[in-house]
C-alpha cells in the first residue's frame, strides 16, 4: 500500500481504531483521543508539511517532534505524554491492520511528582467574599449568587464540575438539606446522597428560579453543543481564576475589572475547580481518615484518593507521641525468686 492511500490520522481513528476497540466507549475518553489527534494535525500544519498526515506518518520522529511542539506551547509533561500514548496506540494498531513498520521506542517526558495542595478555611472564606463583589446577572440571578453557590456546593460535595452541572432540582431537598448525584453522573457509577450545610442550602435557594431544571443551568457557557461533546469549562475556570486572584494575590483589584491576561500566568487551572475538590478530600481525610474520603469521592483505589490529599494539612504524628512510655520494672523471675 503506497503512502497516498493510507488513511488520514483522524479517519484512521474513527473508522479503524474505534471499531476495533469496543472498550473505548466513554464519550470523555473518545474526546481525549480526538484532542490528541487534533494536536498532531496542528503540529503537522505548523511544520508546513504537505497534505494531511496519514497513519503512515505516525513514526518515532514525528511523535518526538509533535511532543516537542506541544511542550513549546507551555503544556505540561503530563499533557505531552498523553499525546505520546495516543499516537503510540494508533501507530501500534496501524502495524496490526495495515502492515506498517513497527514503531521504534519513544521515550516519555519526565514528569515531576506534584504534591496536591488544598485551600485553607480562611482562603475559601476570602474567595467567597470576593465572589460576593461580582456585578452583573446570569439570566434571572446575579453573578455573585451563582459564584457563591458554586463554591459552597463544590466544597460541600467534593463533586466534579460535570456532575454538579448535571444536578436537577428534583434531586435537591432544600428543606431536608440533601443533594443526590445520579449514578450516571459519578465516576464510580453509584448514586451519592450528600447532606448539605446550612450555608450551602441558603446559597442554592437563591438560585431556585422558575423554568430551570437545575441550580447551575443559569450558567450559559461551556455547555455541550449539539454534537454532544463536553467542554473544558474554560469560562467557569476563568471566573474562578479572577476570584482567586483578587482574594489571594491582589486584594486592591476589583474583581469586575480584572482581565484574563492578568491572571493568565499567575493562577493556574489547577487552582480552580479541582483544588476545591482536593480541599474537600483533605478536610475529610484529616477528620475521618482517607478511607472515608475515598468513599465520598467515589474512588476505586485509596492511592487515587491519596493524590488528592494535601498531607501538609493532616494532623502530624511522631514516634514520640505514639509509642508508649517505658517504665523500669524488675524482671518477673526476680519477683518469684524470693
Amino acid at each position: 500500500m503506497s503512502d497516498s492511500v493510507y488513511p488520514g490520522v483522524p479517519e484512521f481513528f474513527r473508522d479503524r481504531y474505534r471499531p476495533d476497540h469496543p472498550e473505548l466507549q466513554s464519550p470523555r475518553s473518545i474526546e481525549d483521543y480526538e484532542i490528541q489527534v487534533g494536536h498532531f494535525c496542528r503540529w503537522w500544519t505548523a511544520e508546513a508539511k504537505p497534505g494531511k498526515p496519514t497513519i503512515a506518518d505516525v513514526n518515532r520522529e514525528a511523535i518526538n517532534s509533535a511532543m516537542a511542539w506541544l511542550s513549546s506551547l507551555g503544556r505540561s509533561p503530563h499533557t505531552v505524554n498523553k499525546l505520546m500514548r495516543v499516537l503510540k496506540a494508533l501507530a501500534g494498531h496501524g502495524v496490526e491492520v495495515l502492515d506498517l513498520p513497527p514503531l521504534k521506542k519513544v521515550k516519555p517526558y519526565k514528569c515531576p511528582k506534584r504534591k496536591p495542595s488544598a485551600w485553607t478555611e480562611d482562603q475559601l472564606g476570602e474567595m467567597l467574599y470576593v465572589a460576593g463583589q461580582l456585578r452583573g446577572k446570569l439570566g434571572p440571578v446575579t453573578l455573585s449568587q451563582f459564584a457563591r453557590a458554586w463554591i459552597l456546593t463544590q466544597y460541600n460535595t467534593g463533586s466534579r464540575v460535570s456532575a454538579l452541572m448535571a444536578v436537577r432540582w428534583e434531586k435537591i431537598d432544600l428543606v431536608g438539606g440533601l443533594l443526590v448525584l445520579k449514578a450516571e453522573d459519578t465516576k464510580d457509577k453509584e448514586e451519592q446522597r450528600i447532606a448539605l450545610k446550612a450555608e450551602t442550602v441558603a446559597a442554592l435557594a437563591a438560585l431556585r428560579v422558575a423554568n430551570l431544571g437545575g441550580p447551575f443551568d443559569v450558567w450559559p457557557y461551556d455547555r455541550p453543543g449539539r454534537d454532544g461533546r463536553r467542554r473544558p469549562w474554560k469560562a467557569l475556570t476563568l471566573l474562578l481564576k479572577k476570584i482567586v486572584y483578587c482574594a489571594l494575590v491582589d486584594a486592591d483589584q476589583d474583581v469586575n475589572t480584572v482581565t484574563a491576561k492578568q491572571v493568565q500566568h499567575v493562577i493556574s487551572r489547577r487552582d480552580c475547580t479541582h483544588k476545591i475538590r482536593r480541599t474537600f478530600a483533605t478536610e475529610i481525610a484529616a477528620r475521618h481518615g482517607i478511607k472515608v474520603a475515598q468513599e465520598l469521592l467515589g474512588h476505586a483505589s485509596e492511592l487515587t484518593t491519596a493524590a488528592y490529599v494535601d498531607v501538609s494539612r493532616l494532623p502530624s504524628h511522631s514516634a514520640r507521641d505514639i509509642l508508649p512510655t517505658l517504665v523500669e520494672r524488675p524482671p518477673k523471675w526476680k519477683l518469684f525468686a524470693g
